[in-house]
Order: structure tokens, then sequence, then C-alpha cells
């Protein structure tokens, strides 16, 4: 199963993004816990339990960092690095994915 999720919008709760290291490994945890609930609904008579499940958080980690920051969600620059680390590290099928400012890009060429 593959999971796709846009991260700009902050999508883990408060107190994981602030718990940094044990945050990401929780919210792994949680995503993979709540995915694979999602999968046995979606596919009651199959054995779903051995399905691999492949996630990745794309987000443009400077800035969510900076709005983390500014609403005070995260107390230290060093607390999303580790957050994210903490999240792939806990599922090793688990990705968090810089892809920077300007995901929305125009061609100049009309």
């Amino acid at each position: 199963m593959l999971v796709l999720i846009d991260g700009d919008g902050a999508v883990f709760l408060d107190h994981l993004y602030r718990a940094a290291t044990e945050g990401g490994g929780d919210a792994a945890h949680q995503l993979s816990q709540e995915v694979k609930r999602h999968i046995a609904e979606l596919y009651p008579h199959e054995n779903t339990s051995g399905w691999n499940i492949i996630a990745n958080v794309f987000c443009n980690v400077e800035g969510l960092v900076a709005k983390l920051k500014v609403v005070g969600v995260l107390r230290s620059p060093t607390d999303f690095p580790q957050f994210a680390r903490a999240f792939g590290l806990n599922q090793s099928l688990f990705n968090m994915i810089d892809v920077g400012a300007g995901k929305v890009r125009y061609s100049s060429q009309e």
C-alpha cells in the first residue's frame, strides 16, 4: 500500500512535533496502525496483515519549520530534523521528503 501525504499542512499533532525524536517515532507508529486498520476495513475478506506500507510525506521543510516555530510548536530548530529522522527509522518504508519551496511551478513559455 502506498500512502502519499502533503506534509506542508502540519499533518501530525503538535505534541508529536514537540517531542522531536520520540514524536517522530510515535507519529510513524500511529500512522502505520491507522493505515493497517483502514486497509483491513477496505478489504475485509483478505488477510492484509502482511501487506507492506510505504508512506512518503512531502513537504517544504524550511517553510514548515518556520511555520511551526511562529505558532510555538517547535522550541528548537533541531526538533524537526530529529522528528523526521525518527519517523523514517521507526518504519523502514516511511520517508519525509523535502521538496523545497515552490512546489507548484509554472512554465514561463507560452
